[in-house]
């Protein structure tokens, strides 16, 4: 499976304190349309955030039902490109 990472802060190893990884999904109708989301000013494949103790897939399952409505079988999807963006937290006061 192919992986992206990206790191806009330019941190060090020692500066990352959070991986955020997201699913998107391409989803292709008996019609051969694809489903595209328009947000943040442009369009979008569904999908969203890896929350904690989540699969890849059990991931993108959830992101389409919560966007879509649609219920996806588990067979019927094969995670195949992973983006994951490093980033700083700061702390809370």
């Amino acid at each position: 499976m192919k992986e992206v990472f990206y790191n806009y802060d330019m941190l060090t190893e020692k500066d990352i304190n959070n991986v955020v990884t997201r699913v998107k999904v391409l989803l292709i109708n008996s019609k051969k349309e694809v489903l595209l989301g328009f947000g943040h000013k442009t369009y979008q494949f569904p999908g969203g955030h890896l929350e904690e103790n989540e699969t890849l897939a059990e991931c993108l399952v959830r992101e389409i039902r919560e966007e879509t409505g649609i219920e996806l079988e588990e067979t019927e999807r094969t995670p195949f490109f992973v983006i994951k963006y490093f980033k700083q937290d700061c702390p809370e006061k």
